[in-house]
């Protein structure tokens, strides 16, 4: 639909003053739904869990309850899928659609903790059952969640995260407590187009989890393209993307 998105476009200073040479002036272009969309661009959503050792007691009952939720928000179209991990992992629950969501629960009610903490694995896994559902159809998510330093294998989850990028998947990484890698989190962000946050207490998990599913759900366009025409003598000098991190888009003025 035409009008599916709306454009507000403010500068840094309004009125731009008249000069008798060239200036600089900042435009920011916001792109909103007009509304909710009437139907919901379905998920293909994943969920990747730290359980190792550290998650028991409280982390690991909140994250538990927090999956809860999110399979409880989900529709009978969307595709979901759970990975857990320790210094092993265990695809929990393979991609299938939300719709059995006994099962489901079921299923995490299993979850006890073990082990210590290997990422990557979590996230191959992720990424096979993310490709299991892949297409333009559907938005590729995945929900990452730890609560420790992965040792060893930074450069293999960049390299994933880097892949899931190239295929339109976006990852939101967050870290619980005060011993996970920010840099790494961040980086996995980053190169999806996502974003990482900071989660201080358990008891907060489920708000960002639902965070991410109603983000996830409230997607109004894949793969917009932005075109704006300029009046003459006005030429960009750069383009930065400003949600949800600030990023250079890499645009270059012609020679």
């Amino acid at each position: 639909m035409a009008d599916a998105v709306t454009l507000t476009c403010t500068w840094g200073r309004a009125p731009i003053p008249v000069t008798g040479g060239p200036q600089v002036a900042y435009l920011l272009v916001e792109a909103t739904p007009t509304a909710p969309p009437s139907v919901a661009v379905p998920l293909n959503f994943c969920l990747v869990l730290d359980h190792s050792g550290s998650m028991q007691g409280a982390k690991l009952e909140s994250m538990k309850a927090a999956t809860r939720r999110v399979i409880e928000t989900l529709t009978a179209d969307d595709v979901v899928s759970i990975v857990i991990f320790d210094d092993t992992v265990q695809t929990l629950v393979p991609a299938t659609p939300a719709a059995d969501k006994a099962a489901l629960l079921a299923a995490i009610d299993t979850i006890v903790e073990s082990g210590g903490t290997a990422m990557s694995l979590g996230m191959q896994a992720g990424q096979t059952e993310l490709q299991k559902h892949a297409g333009p159809d559907r938005l590729g998510y995945m929900l990452l969640l730890t609560d420790g330093q992965t040792w060893g294998d930074e450069e293999t989850c960049r390299n994933i995260a880097r892949s899931l990028g190239q295929a339109g998947v976006r990852i939101t990484a967050l870290g619980l407590g005060a011993e996970w890698n920010e840099k790494l989190l961040d980086d996995l962000a980053e190169f999806t187009e996502g974003n990482s946050d900071y989660i201080a207490e358990p008891n907060h998990i489920h708000q960002f989890f639902q965070r991410a599913v109603r983000s996830a759900q409230g997607t109004a366009a894949k793969d917009a393209r932005l075109l704006l025409r300029l009046v003459r003598e006005v030429t960009p000098r750069a383009v930065h993307r400003v949600t949800p991190t600030i990023a250079n888009l890499g645009y270059q003025r012609s020679a």
